[in-house]
Parts: C-alpha cells; sequence; structure tokens
C-alpha cells in the first residue's frame, strides 16, 4: 500500500514539502507498517524453513525408527524360526503347565515323542502321566511336587515311557517354576527330550567295559567280580563249591600265523559257542584275551564234578573246526583249581587255575590238570627264577666252564667246549638245564649267547698266545635257535672274530636240531651260509634226537655231527642203540663229517665208540668242565694218553 501511495504521488508531481503534516505522519505510518510486515513475513518464511527442517529430521527419524522395528521383528521371527527348528530337530518338546487352571500346552514335538498324531484329550498332566511306565510314574510325581514345594532349584527327573505302539523309550524332563510373592509356584514350563539314543550309548558302553568285544564273552572284570561273589557266599554257606577252569588253545599262533589273523578270530567265536554248550546257564563263561578262556562253575559236587566238564571240553575242541574252506583241529589245555579256604581274593583263584593250565601244557597239551600247593610253590620258584635271571647279568654271576674234546685215534687233546654255569647266591652253582628254558622264555637267551661267544672267544685267544708250543685249540659254542631271530648274528660274529683275534677256523659253533625247524625260513639258511663264509666250523648238536634229516646234511653246509649223549649211554647195553650209532657213523664218513661223540663216561663206552669209528670225543671219563683258572693247569700238564679211568 505504501508503494502504491509513492506512486500516485509520484504521478501527480507534488513534492513532498507541499505534503500537510498530518499526511507526511500518514506516510511515515504507512513505511513504518510496511517495514514491520516485511520483517514478521522474514520471520515466518524463517519459521517455516525451521519447521520444514524439522519435519524432515523428524520424518527421517521415524523412517529410521521404523526399519529398526522391521530388523527388530525380522531378526526376532528368524530367532523363533531358529527356536523352532532346533527345538523340533533335536526332538525336544515344550510345555507349559498352569498350576491354577491346572492347563498344560504341549509342543507338537511332545506328541511326536509319544507317537500321538492329534492333541484331542491331551492338556493335562494326567494325560501326560498315562503314558510313563509304571515302574517311573511315582519318581516322576515325586520329583514334580519337589520342585513345586521349592526343596528343588528345577526339575529334571529322566523315566521311560510307552508309546501307543507299545515301545518302550527313555525321555528326561526339566522344567522351572514360576512363584509369586509368597513363594507359591504359579506356573511351571520346561522340555522334554528323548534319551533313548543316549542310554542305548551308555549301556553298550558299561557293556563293552566288562565284556570281550570279538566274543561278547564276559572279560577279566566281570569274571573277578563274579568268581569274588561267589568266595563270600562260601563264607555264608561253607558246604557250597565251586570251580575255575582255565582253558588256553593249543598252537592258536601257528594257526593265526597259517590261515591269517581273521580265521583265528572266527576260530574264537566258534569256540566260544562249543564251549558253551559244555556248560549250565548258571555258570560263567569269561574270555580274558588271545586265546585264553575261563569258566566258573557254580554248584559243582566236588572235583569229579569238575572233571567231567573238564573231559566235555576236551572233546568238543578235539572235534574239527570249518572256517572258510579249511578244516582245523586244535585242543587245549586246562587248569582246574576248587575253591579252599585259603582262597580269599579271586585273583588267586585265577593264578592257581593258570598254574595248573601251565603245567598241563608242559605235560603234553590237550589234557587238563587239577591244581595242588605244590604247583604254586613251583610257580613261586620259578618267579624267583626269572628275577635272578635279569639280575644275574648285572651281577657278574654267570661263569663259563670248559669241557675238553679229544682225538680218540692219537689221544690228543683238540679244544674245549664252553658251558655256561649260573652262580646263584643261594643255590650255589646251577647247570644251564635248571635256567636255560626260563632265560628262552623271558627272553634272555640270545643275550646270554652272545655273552657266551665273546668270553669264550676272549678266552681261546688267550690260551692259544699262553701256549704256543701245543697245537692251535678248537673252542665249540653252543648257539640257540633265538640267535637266529637277530638279523646281524654274521656281523656281530665277524666284528667279534676281528675284535678278538681269533682265527675263525678254530670256532666251532654247535647248532641244535631244533634250529633246523626254521630250515625254510630264507633268512635262517641265509645266515648259516654268511656263517660259513667266515670261516668258522658248524656242527650239528644232538644228532638223532630232533628234527634233522638227511637232506638237510646235504643242503646246509655242516662241517660235523655231534652225536646224543643218550645214544652213547646204551651203546654197550642196547644192540638197537649200537646199530643206530654206527648208522650214524657211516652216515657222516660217507659224507666228509667230522664226528664228535658227547657223554663218554666209561671205558666200554670209549672202547665200544672207538671200534665204530675214529672220531673225537668228549665226556666225564676225560675230565669234567672246569673253570677258566683249571685250564691254564690243565693245558701244562697234558700229555696224550692220561685219560682219567672214571673223573674224579
Amino acid at each position: 500500500m505504501h508503494k502504491l501511495l509513492a506512486r500516485q504521488l509520484a504521478h501527480q508531481d507534488i513534492d513532498g514539502e507541499d505534503l500537510s503534516p498530518q499526511l507526511q505522519e500518514l506516510l511515515q505510518a504507512v513505511d513504518t507498517a510496511y517495514q514491520r510486515a516485511e520483517y514478521d513475513h522474514q520471520l515466518m518464511e524463517q519459521s517455516l524453513e525451521n519447521t520444514s527442517r524439522e519435519l524432515v529430521i523428524q520424518n527421517q527419524r521415524l523412517q529410521l525408527e521404523l526399519k529398526s522395528r522391521k530388523e527388530t521383528e525380522l531378526a526376532l521371527r528368524q530367532s523363533e524360526e531358529r527356536y523352532f527348528l532346533a527345538v523340533e530337530g533335536s526332538n525336544v518338546g515344550i510345555w507349559d503347565w498352569d498350576v491354577t487352571t491346572g492347563a498344560v500346552y504341549y509342543s507338537p514335538a511332545v506328541l511326536k515323542i509319544l507317537g500321538r498324531t492329534d492333541y484331542a484329550g491331551f492338556d493335562t498332566t494326567e494325560s501326560w502321566l498315562k503314558y510313563v511306565a509304571d515302574g517311573d510314574r511315582h519318581g516322576l510325581r515325586q520329583a514334580i511336587k519337589t520342585h513345586l514345594l521349592g526343596k528343588t532349584s528345577q526339575l529334571e527327573f529322566e523315566y521311560q515311557i510307552r508309546r501307543d505302539n507299545g515301545e518302550l523309550r527313555w525321555v528326561v524332563s526339566r522344567g522351572l517354576a514360576l512363584r509369586g510373592e509368597s513363594g507359591r509356584a504359579y506356573r511351571i514350563a520346561g522340555s522334554i527330550e528323548d534319551i533313548t539314543d543316549r542310554k542305548q550309548a551308555e549301556d553298550q558302553i558299561r557293556f563293552d567295559a566288562i565284556h570281550d568285544v570279538l566274543t561278547g564273552l564276559p572279560n577279566r572284570v566281570l569274571l573277578l567280580d563274579r568268581i569274588q561273589h561267589q568266595i563270600e557266599n562260601i563264607q555264608r554257606y561253607p558246604e557250597a563249591r565251586f570251580a575255575i577252569l582255565f582253558l588256553d588253545i593249543d598252537r592258536f599262533k601257528l594257526i593265526n600265523d597259517s590261515f591269517g589273523h581273521l580265521t583265528g578270530d572266527q576260530l574264537l567265536v566258534e569256540i566260544s559257542r562249543r564251549l558253551k554248550t559244555c556248560i549250565k546257564v548258571s555258570d560263567t563263561l569269561a574270555r580274558l584275551g588271545g586265546d585264553e578262556f575261563v569258566i566258573l562253575l557254580e554248584d559243582i559236587t566236588g572235583e569229579s564234578g569238575a572233571e567231567q566238564v573238564a573231559e566235555r571240553l576236551l572233546s568238543q575242541l578235539k572235534q574239527p573246526f570249518f572256517l572258510e574252506g579249511n578244516e582245523i583241529f586244535t585242543s587245549s589245555s586246562i587248569g582246574v583249581v576248587l575253591n579252599h579256604d585259603h582262597h580269599c581274593k579271586a585273583e588267586d583263584l585265577l593264578r592257581d587255575a593258570d598254574t595248573a593250565m601251565y603245567r598241563a601244557k608242559t605235560e603234553g597239551k590237550g589234557c587238563y590238570r587239577l591244581f595242588d600247593a605244590r604247583m604254586h610253590e613251583h610257580a613261586v620258584t620259578r618267579l624267583h627264577l626269572e628275577a635272578g635271571l635279569r639280575r644275574a647279568f648285572e651281577a657278574n654271576e654267570f661263569e663259563i666252564y670248559y669241557q675238553p674234546f679229544f682225538g680218540l685215534g692219537q689221544q690228543k687233546l683238540c679244544g674245549f667246549e664252553a658251558l655256561i654255569r649260573w652262580q646263584h647266591p643261594q643255590k650255589g652253582v646251577l647247570l644251564p638245564s635248571e635256567f636255560m628254558g626260563v632265560a628262552e622264555e623271558i627272553g634272555l637267551l640270545a643275550e646270554m649267547d652272545r655273552w657266551v661267544l665273546r668270553e669264550a672267544c676272549h678266552q681261546l685267544q688267550e690260551w692259544n698266545s699262553r701256549f704256543p708250543q701245543t697245537e692251535p685249540l678248537c673252542m665249540s659254542v653252543n648257539i640257540s635257535a633265538r640267535l637266529f631271530d637277530q638279523h646281524d648274528l654274521p656281523e656281530y660274529l665277524a666284528s667279534l672274530l676281528a675284535e678278538t683275534g681269533v682265527d675263525s677256523s678254530l670256532l666251532q659253533l654247535e647248532i641244535t636240531e631244533s634250529c633246523l625247524a626254521l630250515e625254510s625260513n630264507d633268512r635262517v639258511v641265509t645266515q648259516l651260509l654268511q656263517l660259513k663264509s667266515l670261516g668258522v666250523q658248524l656242527y650239528l648238536d644232538n644228532f638223532g634226537t630232533g628234527y634233522a634229516s638227511l637232506s638237510y646234511l646235504h643242503r646246509l653246509p655242516f662241517d660235523g655231527l655231534k652225536v646224543d649223549c643218550s645214544f652213547i649211554a646204551n651203546i654197550g647195553i642196547s644192540s638197537s642203540d649200537k646199530s643206530f650209532v654206527k648208522v650214524i657213523f657211516d652216515l657222516a664218513e660217507s659224507l666228509d663229517l667230522r664226528l664228535i661223540a658227547e657223554g663218554i663216561e666209561t671205558q666200554e663206552q670209549l672202547q665200544d665208540v672207538r671200534t665204530l669209528s675214529s672220531c673225537y670225543g668228549q665226556g666225564f671219563l676225560f675230565f669234567r668242565p672246569m673253570s677258566k683258572t683249571s685250564v691254564g693247569s690243565f693245558i701244562s700238564d697234558y700229555q696224550p694218553g692220561m685219560f682219567c679211568e672214571e673223573a674224579s
């Protein structure tokens, strides 16, 4: 309006001074009003701009909040889906019990656990309890009641249910109560989980812990527990009797090696089946491992009852087994022990039965033996012998005695045989027959052989250096089949000969005929040829008593034979023995093998040997084995032909 009025005045060309004061005031008022209006307009525009900006910000916030809520809803939905899938997939059901109204919600997984297909009539605690096995129903009620009373921090109870199809399943119920201000429970919710697979796995673990995996028979742990129970039962009922039968399958290792471990395992399973047919259901058949079985016979009539069972077992096991197209024959050695007052521990009974079994095995196998106290004494003595043997090397208790052998034709000293002796601290001097068998069983025989070889070679070199006026002496050393198991025997002997300086041709190695049972082993044949290549002499010891055959003498590089003393002992008594010895002598002569007749003890035996052959001989008629100290004096004083009439 102000601008319009000013334009009108300008059009009329009226000077402001010509205006009246009233009009000027009016114009000034109009101008002021216009300026105020302009300012208010600017303020309004600014306010509108600020309001618009604020609305934009609020809108952005709302958009962000809306997005956040959508993300939260999505995460919640995904979490609920994951929980649902986890619960359903894990076979865990959910339940929610309103204690006040008695109504119970069960999730679909609960129906699945029960084998139900619908919810009809299934909405109370009683509708669940009717599925609980009779023997567990009272326990579950008590567990729920105890938790509702606040006596347990949570509900957890394992029990069995019977599904609609009659199948028994194991479940565990867990729950937690919600309580009001008074502490009284008004709601309890939790889960039900099917744990049948876990229970079966636990049962299997417990079963495996006390049973043999291969045969399913009780193992040592369960057997000892049942034996101990019988011992305790005897204390209450002294007239009761029971027995332990310890079985070991004869030649099982040979069967395993020949037909393979799979066939060996099948044989053990078949053996366990046969053994079961020979005993009562109340008896216990156990497998201790390997080829060892034990039978606990309950309520027997005494020795005769145990013996009858042992005979049935032996008869059953003698029948052939047909496995993988193979007909397999075996037998068993059985030790029998009856309960006695002194048996207070199951381990003692098992030990005594094992001792009796070992006696049966040493007496020919395929038989049974009843335990007696002397067997235990023998076993204890044997254990002491084993312990002493292991200590004897460190204590330097072994010593070599030397027995001379002679050329019977010219009656001259030819050499010595090295014979080990054990200077036992309590028993005195022990002969090899008293400890070598045990040494072999505990794995010391090869070590002994090496020690004897080393000592004998050193001693031979000393004597030949000390007595240069005599013809070089030979040294004869026995080596066992166990030494052939050492792959480095030829290398060891070559090193020993180099170390001692012994002429290899002066060393005679006596190999027992039992070694020839290994002749089919290429390694043994190779070692014999390697030993021969060193220049040593090889003698076949105890000829005529073991496995040797003419084919061995043709194929293997032997230089001589030692005729066993058992033939020499009867040479003048038994015409058949004399004829047999003559055959051996003729055989050796035809094969160009030297002969040593051992065990000559009388002039008559010496004369009989001389009439058969001009060979070598040794025995008590000449000299007994002597210590190395005595040998020195003997060599110094010896003159050809000074055989003693009898050894002193």
